[in-house]
């Protein structure tokens, strides 16, 4: 379930930067905005959606160690939106794009 909050705080952080930078923003392909909220998705949200439509975590299979659990997805997920927030995903300081 924790998995399932996390994966909606980042779809909802992810719409709402979206909007504030098409909105705000001066967009262009190779701006550093866009290829962040990019490189999130590919790297950080696809990993959560594919781990809730059931495929395996890291060391699932392995006879040593343990598997990461559901707990330690969600606050790395979690982790990810501070870091983004932290990093100016959205606005810069002076609160335009």
């Amino acid at each position: 379930m924790l998995l399932y909050y996390a994966a909606l705080l980042d779809t909802l952080s992810l719409v709402t930067c979206a909007m504030l930078m098409w909105r705000y923003g001066r967009m262009s392909a190779r701006h550093p905005r866009l290829m962040y909220l990019v490189f999130h998705i590919l790297v950080f949200a696809l990993r959560i959606y594919s781990m809730l439509a059931g495929s395996p975590t890291l060391f699932a299979d392995w006879r040593v160690g343990s598997p990461v659990s559901e707990a330690e997805i969600a606050w790395a997920a979690n982790l990810s939106q501070h870091r983004a927030r932290d990093h100016g995903c959205c606005l810069d300081q002076s609160g335009r794009g």
